[in-house]
């Protein structure tokens, strides 16, 4: 079986709803779910990571997804959440529409290739830009958990 980002993200790190205007916001909320769920890494420091990242370069891979990311020395393995926001998130893309679903992603920085591996399995199952819009339509951290399992 291939590797599918979605093997990462597990159920409580999915907020539907996102209470979120501006892309550091979201990246805040995100950071904060993930904090709640994983041992040894707290959220201003997730937080202060992603930004530093996003501040290099907006990280809206396509029109209405956004992926958030960081390479961090006191992440053990890769961790991963999502949030959907139906009215989207100005994340400064200015060739780009509001993000509606956005996937935060932490590796560990002592192997880039795992980062690189978890972005490839990212891009193959949103690969088809309607993916985003049936995330959208889920109003559930269960629904979406249901919608990529039936992907396998």
């Amino acid at each position: 079986m291939d590797t599918r980002f979605y093997h990462f993200l597990r159920e409580t790190n999915i907020i539907c709803g996102l209470d979120a205007e501006k892309g550091p916001d979201a990246i805040r909320q995100l950071s904060k779910q993930l904090a709640m769920n994983t041992n040894g890494v707290g959220e201003k420091e997730i937080y202060d990571a992603v930004i530093a990242r996003e501040n290099v370069l907006s990280t809206v891979v396509m029109p209405g997804l956004a992926v958030p990311h960081a390479r961090m020395e006191n992440v053990k393995g890769i961790l991963v959440a999502l949030g959907t926001s139906v009215r989207g998130i100005d994340f400064n893309s200015p060739r780009m529409p509001p993000v509606n679903v956005v996937i935060m992603i932490l590796t560990p920085k002592s192997d880039p290739s795992l980062h690189f591996q978890i972005l490839y399995a990212l891009a193959k199952d949103f690969k088809k830009p309607e993916t985003t819009k049936r995330i959208l339509d889920l109003k559930t951290a269960g629904e979406i958990s249901k919608f990529f399992l039936e992907l396998d």
